[in-house]
């Protein structure tokens, strides 16, 4: 009896799933490429909760916590932005844990914090693939 191992569960994001992951070839590197679940119709806003109009699509990669030998894991996902036509919002769509502008996850940066507390901060990029100022 064989069993197929995933690694989306990792990778729970409310609204999101995971479309593929992508190894590098050393395996240092991986990339968790999100998209949108397919039972989402449209973007909803987050106010008045009626569908909103897509203005901009852009691509976006934040870090992840290291995964195996993998130091550099990355998110792959598309943001989108829209504009409610009722009450006027702008709103952009991310993965939960990842803000509009983030270069990391929020468990990516719980990590390097707990790591602080244990280890000097010019230690961290050698777990992390991160600067020590950053950490």
């Amino acid at each position: 009896m064989s069993a197929t191992v995933s690694l989306a569960p990792l990778y729970k994001f409310g609204g999101w799933v995971v479309n593929r992951i992508a190894v590098g070839l050393n395996g240092d590197t991986v990339r968790v490429h999100l998209r949108p679940d397919g039972r989402r119709k449209g973007f909803r806003c987050p106010n008045c909760k009626r569908r909103m109009g897509k203005m901009r699509v852009r691509p976006r990669s934040v870090l992840d916590l290291p995964l195996g030998t993998a130091s550099v894991v990355l998110l792959v996902f598309t943001a989108y932005q829209g504009r409610c036509a009722s009450c006027g919002t702008i709103y952009t769509f991310t993965p939960p844990g990842l803000g509009t502008k983030a270069q990391g996850t929020d468990r990516l940066k719980r990590y390097v914090s707990l790591l602080a507390q244990f280890m000097p901060v010019d230690k961290v990029p050698r777990i992390v693939p991160i600067s020590a100022d950053t950490a």
